[in-house]
C-alpha cells in the first residue's frame, strides 16, 4: 500500500484535484486483512486532509451486507474513523454495487480509475470487464491491478463459517468464495504470479484504431489502458520527427552478453511487448530498471566502464524525441506491437555501425517515461 498508493493519491492530490476513495465496505480487520483494510489504513495516512482538505472516504454497501458498528450509522475503519456510506436495497439497482460504481457518467470522467488489489474475487473481476466495456468510444481506460498475496487466515475463518452454517444459499456463497481464492493472487493473476490477460476476451468494444492493452508498471502492477493505434512510418510522424528536440543518454546501464549458441526471450513489460536475444547479443537494463534488447550497434552507443564490470558509459548518441499526451501502440522496427503510455515518448535514432559510425539508417520506437530519465536535451548540455 505505501509503495503504490499512497504515492499515487500524493501526485493527485500534488495537482490540486479533489479526490474521492469509494470502496466496496468490506469490514477494516487489521488481523486479517483484505480490501478493507487497505481502505481503512488509506484513511488513516490521509485522514487529515479529508473535508477541507480535498479528500473524502466512501463506500457503496447493500443493505445485507451492512453491518455497522451502530444501527443505521456510517460504516467505520479500525479507528472509527467514518466513511461516507451509501446502502441500497437488494435486487432493485441492476448491477448491484456496479450500479453505483460502473455507472455510465463515472465511466465517461477522464479522472475516475479503479484499482484491483490482490484477490478482488469474481464480483470485482466481473466489474472491472463492464466498466471497460462502458467507456465511451475513443475514452481513456484508467485501471490498475496490483498482485498481492491472499491471507491465508482468511481462507480458515471463510471455512469455519461455511462448517457452521445450515443454510444452502450461504453455504454455496462461502464455497464460491473458497474456490476462487484458489487463485493465491486473485483472478487476475497464475498462481506462479504471472497476470492473466484472458479478461480481454469479455471486452465488447468494436472501437475501431484503438486497442485495451495491458501494461506492466512493475514486477507485481499492470495497467489497463486504451491505445489508439498508430503507425511511425507515416508523413505525419516524418514531421513531427523533423520537429522535434534532440536529446543524448547521460547515465551509464548495466548489460550482459547471452552466451554463444543460446537465446533469451526478454519481455519489455512497461511496453507490452519481448524480443529475442541471440548468442552474443546484448541485454540491457535501463535506468529504470527493465531489461531489453541492446542494439545490434551496441558498441557504436556504450563504453565498458573500466572501473565497474558489467556497467556501461554512453556515448554521445543524438536522438529525437517526441513526448506522448495520450496512450498509443504500434508495430516496432523488430515486428512486435509495442503500447507507451501518456508520459512516454516516441523516438527516432540513427543505427551506427560496431565502430559507433552513422549508417544513414534510422529506427523508430518507444520509450516509457521512467525509462527516459537519463536523457536529456542536447541543447542543454554544455
Amino acid at each position: 500500500m505505501g509503495e503504490v498508493l499512497v504515492p499515487r493519491l500524493n501526485d493527485i492530490r500534488a495537482n490540486s484535484r479533489p479526490v474521492v476513495v469509494l470502496y466496496d465496505g468490506d469490514p477494516d480487520d487489521r488481523d486479517i486483512p483484505d480490501i478493507g483494510a487497505v481502505a481503512g489504513r488509506l484513511y488513516d495516512e490521509f485522514h487529515t486532509h479529508v473535508g477541507d482538505g480535498g479528500m473524502t472516504f466512501a463506500t457503496a454497501q447493500r443493505q445485507s451486507w451492512y453491518y455497522p458498528s451502530v444501527p443505521g450509522g456510517n460504516l467505520t475503519n479500525a479507528k472509527g474513523r467514518p466513511f461516507d456510506t451509501f446502502v441500497f436495497p437488494d435486487s432493485v439497482y441492476d448491477g448491484e454495487n456496479s450500479h453505483f460504481t460502473q455507472s455510465n457518467q463515472l465511466a465517461a470522467y477522464p479522472g475516475y480509475s479503479q484499482i484491483y488489489i490482490g484477490a478482488s474475487g469474481l464480483i470485482g473481476a466481473g466489474q472491472m470487464v463492464d466498466y471497460v466495456n462502458r467507456v465511451p468510444k475513443g475514452g481513456a481506460v484508467n485501471v490498475s491491478i496490483i498482485r498481492a498475496l491472499n491471507y491465508g487466515a482468511l481462507d480458515q475463518q471463510i471455512g469455519d463459517k461455511l462448517a457452521a452454517t445450515v443454510d444452502e444459499a450461504k453455504r454455496r456463497k462461502f464455497q464460491a468464495m473458497l474456490e476462487q481464492r484458489r487463485r493465491i493472487y486473485g483472478p487476475h493473476w497464475g498462481n506462479d504470479g504471472r497476470f492473466d490477460d484472458s479478461f480481454r476476451q469479455e471486452i465488447r468494444r468494436p472501437d475501431e484504431g484503438r486497442e485495451i492493452v495491458a501494461l506492466w508498471k512493475s514486477a507485481e502492477e499492470v495497467d489497463i489502458v486504451n491505445c489508439r493505434k498508430i503507425d511511425l512510418n507515416t508523413p505525419e510522424y516524418d514531421q513531427k520527427f523533423d520537429e522535434a528536440e534532440y536529446y543524448t543518454k547521460t547515465e551509464p546501464i548495466r548489460a550482459r552478453q547471452v552466451a554463444p549458441g543460446q537465446t533469451e526471450v526478454v519481455r519489455v513489460k512497461s511496453g507490452a511487448t519481448s524480443d529475442t536475444a541471440h548468442g552474443d547479443e546484448w541485454i540491457c537494463t535501463s535506468i529504470g530498471g527493465e531489461e531489453y534488447k541492446g542494439p545490434k550497434d551496441f558498441y557504436g552507443i556504450y563504453d565498458p566502464d573500466p572501473a565497474r564490470p558489467g556497467w556501461f558509459k554512453p556515448k554521445y548518441d543524438p536522438r529525437k524525441l517526441i513526448p506522448l499526451n495520450e496512450d498509443v501502440i504500434f508495430t516496432t522496427p523488430w515486428g512486435e506491437p509495442q503500447a507507451i503510455q501518456k508520459g512516454g515518448f516516441l523516438t527516432k535514432r540513427e543505427i551506427k555501425d560496431d565502430k559507433g559510425r552513422p549508417t544513414g539508417q534510422f529506427e523508430r520506437y518507444g520509450i516509457s517515461a521512467k525509462d527516459a530519465a537519463d536523457m536529456k536535451p542536447i541543447s542543454t548540455i554544455a
